[in-house]
């Protein structure tokens, strides 16, 4: 993928992010039950490859046992980051994921 279209992927919708979330809960859910599937475990390599800020706030909020129940804000006050720097650092490991499992077509067309 060329530079450029990368850049125009950066800023993703609320339905990618709505895309993203789901897969990263139903990734969750497998590991849960012990039942991993190919595209867990691609998740899974993607996310171990993210700077470390990144691969914690998707642990934490996405991929931890408890993670249903924890909030963005539990997440970002536990790590000792603002807000803002949170979301970003999400947003980060959201395009990641969504170019590393091929769903660039879930951007286009949905710019905010």
């Amino acid at each position: 993928m060329r530079h450029k279209e990368i850049s125009n992927v950066s800023r993703i919708s609320k339905n990618a992010k709505k895309k993203i979330e789901s897969i990263l809960f139903e990734v969750n859910l497998l590991l849960i039950v012990e039942q991993p599937n190919e595209t867990c475990q691609k998740v899974l390599s993607i996310v171990e490859c993210m700077p470390d800020l990144e691969k914690q706030i998707i642990q934490e909020r996405y991929l931890d046992v408890e993670a249903a129940y924890t909030t963005d804000q539990t997440v970002y006050e536990s790590i000792g980051i603002s807000s803002p720097t949170y979301s970003k650092c999400r947003q980060a490991a959201f395009v990641k994921i969504a170019l590393g499992l091929g769903l660039v077509n879930i951007f286009k067309n949905e710019q905010d």
